[in-house]
C-alpha cells in the first residue's frame, strides 16, 4: 500500500527531475529516494521514471501518475485541514433553537457575534416553543437553546439578559385614559397569557405580579407566542403582561405601560453538557454568565 509521504516525494522528484535536488528537498539520501520510487513502481506494476547518467525523465505512465497524484495531494491536504478545523470548532454546524421572545432581545446580537467570529460554521436557527426547545436539547436534536431561564435536570443554563415586565393594553381600552396605571387596575379584566407548560418562568412571573397586587388574573385566552399575544391584544380581546422588550413590537393597536417593582424576566442559553460538538464549546466561550462578570465602578 502506497503511503502519502511516498507520493509526496515522487511529486518532488517529478518537479525537479533530478535525484540529488529532490532528495535534498525532502531531506532524504538519494538511495532512500530511489527505494521509495521503486516501491511505488512495484505497487503500480509499471515504470514511472526513465533515467540515464545524464537525465531523468517521466515516462508516459509517470506523467499520468504525476497528474493524478497532484490532485490527490490537494484533496488530502483539504481533508486534513477540514478535519482539523472541525475538531477545533472552526468549521461544521451549530443548531440553535430559540423562542420567539429572544428574537426581540439577545438572539440577534449573539448570532451576529458568533458568525463574525466563526464565519465557516453554519448556524442553523430554529424557532420553537420553550418546552419544545428543552425537549430537543435533551434528545440531542439541537446544540443550544436561546430561551427563558431554565433549570431542567440534565441541562446547563447561562444567564445573559434580564428585563422587567410591562402591561400591554388595546389602544381602545378605557384604562388608557389614566395618567398612571398600576397592576391593581387590571383586576377583573380579561387576560391573554401563555400556558404555564409553554413557559413556566414567564407564567410564574406574571402570576407573581398579579398576586402581589392582591388578585389572580382572569385567564380569558391562551396563546403560546408573545407576538400572537400582542396581536390578540390589538384586536381588543384582552390585556396582557409581557416582557418589556415586546414593546419594540410597535403595533398601532397596542399601548404599553411600565410596571413598578416588576420581577425580572431572565433569558439566556441552555445546553446539554454531554454534547461534544466543538462548535458549541466555542459558542459558549463567547458568552459568559452576566452574573459572573465583574461589576464596574461608576462615578
Amino acid at each position: 500500500m502506497l503511503e502519502i509521504k511516498q507520493i509526496r516525494n515522487f511529486l518532488v522528484l517529478a518537479e525537479h527531475l533530478h535525484f540529488g535536488k529532490a532528495a535534498d528537498a525532502v531531506n532524504l539520501t538519494q538511495p532512500s529516494l530511489s527505494r521509495q520510487l521503486a516501491c511505488i513502481e512495484d505497487e503500480l506494476g509499471c515504470c514511472l521514471v526513465s533515467r540515464t547518467s545524464r537525465s531523468v525523465e517521466l515516462t508516459a505512465a509517470g506523467k499520468e501518475f504525476q497528474r493524478l497524484a497532484s490532485g490527490l495531494m490537494v484533496a488530502w491536504q483539504d481533508a486534513v485541514s477540514s478535519t482539523q478545523a472541525v475538531a477545533r470548532g472552526l468549521q461544521g454546524e451549530l443548531k440553535v433553537g430559540f423562542t420567539s421572545y429572544t428574537a426581540w432581545t439577545i438572539l440577534p446580537s449573539i448570532s451576529k457575534n458568533f458568525v463574525e467570529q466563526y464565519p465557516s460554521v453554519s448556524m442553523h436557527l430554529q424557532e420553537m416553543l420553550p418546552m419544545e426547545l428543552i425537549s430537543k436539547l435533551g434528545a440531542g436534536e439541537i446544540d443550544v437553546g436561546v430561551t427563558f431561564q431554565s433549570f431542567e435536570e440534565g441541562l446547563e443554563y447561562r444567564h445573559l439578559h434580564s428585563e422587567p415586565l410591562c402591561i400591554a393594553l388595546p389602544t381602545s381600552h378605557a384604562l388608557n385614559k389614566h395618567q398612571a396605571l398600576t397592576i391593581e387596575c387590571l383586576e377583573g379584566t380579561r387576560f391573554i397569557i401563555s400556558r404555564r407548560d409553554t413557559s413556566p418562568p414567564l407564567y410564574d412571573s406574571i402570576m407573581q405580579v398579579c398576586n402581589n397586587a392582591g388578585f389572580n388574573p382572569k385567564e380569558f385566552m391562551h396563546a403560546d407566542l408573545q407576538q400572537s399575544i400582542i396581536n390578540l391584544v390589538a384586536e381588543g380581546l384582552g390585556v396582557a403582561i409581557v416582557p418589556n422588550s415586546m414593546s419594540k413590537f410597535n403595533h398601532d393597536g397596542v399601548s404599553y405601560w411600565p410596571i413598578d417593582q416588576s420581577p425580572q424576566v431572565e433569558c439566556g442559553v441552555c445546553w446539554n453538557p454531554s454534547n461534544d460538538n466543538p462548535c458549541l464549546e466555542n459558542f459558549l466561550d463567547l458568552y459568559p454568565d452576566i452574573r459572573d462578570l465583574p461589576i464596574s465602578d461608576e462615578d
